[in-house]
């Protein structure tokens, strides 16, 4: 199973199902970019969600879509992705994705519902942590 070691608290964890890369380094000082190694098959399964999905009113119904639940378990190393597609013109609900994958919720109680402004907070909170410039 890889390690992930976190250089500014010299901490280690383990990261389940992450092919390939037997150790992860996590610094403040890097931006976490997506890879092109990782990136086809997100997108595949970002489109699948959104095509089987985009008529469907109900969100809960959305986020318990296999393939949205899929990339939730790839876990941090889709969070660039999701933070790529929020900076579309009109972004997706990803919101929950991203708190599952990373237990944080930077949403304002007041911008709850407004999701241009839900996208705002989060490429804020992933500027703020390196994960997108």
């Amino acid at each position: 199973m890889p390690i992930a070691i976190d250089d500014t608290s010299k901490a280690a964890f383990f990261v389940p199902d992450v092919p390939e890369d037997p150790i992860i380094i996590v610094s403040s000082s890097m931006t976490m970019q997506p890879t092109p190694r990782n990136e086809l098959p997100f997108r595949e399964l970002a489109d699948q969600w959104i095509q089987e999905t985009s008529g469907c009113p109900r969100i809960k119904d959305r986020m318990s879509h296999p393939a949205y639940l899929k990339i939730i378990n790839w876990g941090h190393e889709v969070i660039p992705y999701i933070l790529t597609e929020l900076q579309k013109a009109e972004p997706d609900h990803w919101f929950e994705a991203l708190y599952q994958i990373t237990h944080n919720d930077p949403v304002s109680p007041k911008d709850r519902g407004n999701v241009k402004k839900m996208a705002d907070a989060w490429l804020k909170w992933g500027r703020r942590r390196g994960w997108t410039s």
